[in-house]
């Protein structure tokens, strides 16, 4: 199963000191490049903002398809 993460789950979950949930449940999870920058680096300082950055099991990486990433929220939110 590939499990793909915004960032409110990890804030959430880093925040309440569950974050080590996702890899029991799920193995790895993917997170985008914007998604990384905004937990780690726009939330330096914050609560939970270093673990998403020191998890093996968190692998970041770049959107490739674009058109499918908006057309899956559009899908995910009702917005056309």
């Amino acid at each position: 199963m590939t499990v793909v993460s915004d960032s409110s789950p990890l804030i959430t979950l880093a925040r309440t000191g569950c974050l080590d949930l996702l890899p029991k449940l799920y193995g790895r999870i993917y997170i985008s490049t914007e998604v990384y920058n905004e937990v780690v680096i726009k939330g330096a300082g914050l609560p939970g903002a270093t673990l998403p950055a020191q998890a093996d099991w968190i692998e970041v990486r770049r959107v490739q398809d674009i058109a499918g990433l908006a057309a899956a929220i559009a899908n995910r939110t009702g917005i056309r």
